[in-house]
């Protein structure tokens, strides 16, 4: 529950499950639901959100490196989010679908409304635990661009027309 409390504060705990902490013949894997309220930022008629999904991007702070980028493991990451959008706001848009793939990491998503309700999901996975110096700036530039990507928020705007027609 601490791992939610950290960034969402007042969130709920659903779900917790894990497989194979301490058996390295196979993937570790953890599972976790929660309900998060008010996380997003209301600005006169919109609300703004950034998607509650955590990269670690810190190793692409050195812009040029003398030794090979080292992983203890292989990586991969699922997270699949349902937004309820709050009565009276409809979604101004959703932020483009990405899909990447190349030699060292692979990621997608998809956003899809269903009634008030957006639903993001989206899959990583990086294949190697060693990044070669000389793919280093290739590797470094295709995760930049797919931390710029994943940082659109979502906008939702209120629709007075609606509330007012509601009552």
């Amino acid at each position: 529950s601490s791992i939610i409390a950290r960034d969402f504060p007042g969130s709920v705990l659903k779900k917790y499950d894990f497989k194979n902490p301490v058996d390295f013949s196979d993937n570790l894997f953890l599972d976790f639901s929660y309900d998060a309220y008010n996380i997003a930022r209301k600005t006169d008629d919109f609300l703004i959100m950034n998607l509650p999904v955590y990269y670690d991007f810190s190793v692409l702070s050195i812009k040029e490196r003398k030794y090979p980028l080292v992983f203890t493991t292989t990586e991969g990451k699922r997270y699949k989010i349902i937004i309820t959008i709050p009565e009276g706001y409809e979604v101004k848009g959703l932020p483009e679908a990405i899909d990447i793939k190349n030699k060292y990491f692979s990621y997608k998503n998809n956003y899809k409304i269903e009634g008030n309700k957006v639903i993001f999901s989206d899959h990583y996975e990086r294949y190697y635990r060693k990044i070669p110096v000389e793919d280093y700036q290739y590797y470094r530039k295709e995760m930049l661009n797919f931390d710029y990507k994943i940082k659109s928020p979502l906008l939702s705007q209120r629709n007075w027309r609606k509330i007012w027609a509601c009552r």
